[in-house]
């Protein structure tokens, strides 16, 4: 669920604005943004130290108008579902860095209906857990423990909330390792695939975890390379659906971007699994 916001596989880096008023924004991977009253930044940054054990953050900045801004991640059915089951205590824990004195609120939905939370604007999910935290000074550890209902078994939606009246400037909230775990207690951060059972019983297909690019030029490609950012291009849109193939999407969309160039004849795959759609368009960029 890149917890760790190690994997920024939409900006590449960059900065991403999220316009105000407007739906829930992808930016790393399952992470969302969006805000009311003035638009804001996201920023995927690399270690704070060289020394740091934190991989990665997600720098958010507010300001200097009045601001609402919103992060959140949607963790899919089968991904909370053998934490949902029991019916028993899990433990939310992020480290922020910001302005002391500032309130970040946290809170965790479920769905109506199985991984669907509807937009911004019209939302089909409902609150079980909220809180708020003050930062200090420095890189604070948070962390809340909440009962998760076995309606989560739906999916659920874990979501922190920055409010900001007015500022003489620009503020940056930088934001490392959140962790949604089993227990009333905080442990190191880790990670795991979404079931040990599934693991141990089989060797599933990759299953996305958000929509995912895959980029093609037939000039400086090569189809030994991953295909995830132009640096490591596939040679050939064939490789880049043959590597789809592969895959199970789930409700996610894969887009093949191909720059200009002569590429040979396309085997299509007869069927993708999952319910989302595979686009092969022309890079305009």
């Amino acid at each position: 669920a890149n917890g760790d916001f190690r994997f920024d596989r939409r900006a590449g880096g960059g900065v991403t604005q999220i316009a105000a008023g407007g739906d829930r924004t992808p930016i790393l991977d399952r992470w969302f943004a969006w805000s009311t009253g003035s638009a804001v930044l996201v920023q995927q940054l690399g270690a704070p130290t060289s020394t740091s054990r934190y991989a990665a953050a997600l720098q958010l900045t507010v300001g200097p108008s009045a601001v609402v801004a919103h992060l959140s991640q949607q963790i899919l059915s089968d991904d909370i579902r053998d934490l949902a089951a029991p019916e028993s205590p899990v433990t939310l824990s992020i480290a922020i860095d910001g302005p002391a004195g500032l309130s970040i609120g946290w809170a965790a939905y479920v769905p109506a209906a199985l991984d669907s939370f509807g937009t911004v604007a019209s939302p089909t999910r409902t609150l079980v857990a909220s809180g708020t935290w003050v930062l200090d000074t420095g890189i604070i550890e948070k962390a809340a423990t909440f009962d998760l209902p076995t309606s989560a078994t739906k999916g659920l939606e874990v979501e922190l909330t920055a409010s900001l009246t007015s500022s003489s400037g620009s503020i940056p909230i930088t934001f490392y390792a959140a962790q949604l775990e089993a227990g009333a207690e905080k442990t190191g951060f880790s990670w795991r695939p979404r079931s040990v059972a599934q693991v141990e019983a089989s060797a599933p297909r990759e299953r996305l975890p958000a929509d995912r690019y895959y980029f093609v030029d037939a000039a400086t490609g090569s189809d030994q390379n991953t295909g995830r950012r132009w640096a490591s291009a596939f040679a050939s849109v064939q490789k880049a659906l043959d590597t789809i193939a592969q895959l199970d999407i789930g409700i996610f969309n894969v887009t093949v971007l191909a720059k200009a160039g002569t590429y040979g004849p396309i085997v299509v795959p007869a069927a993708w699994m999952g319910s989302g759609t595979v686009t092969v368009q022309a890079d305009t960029a």
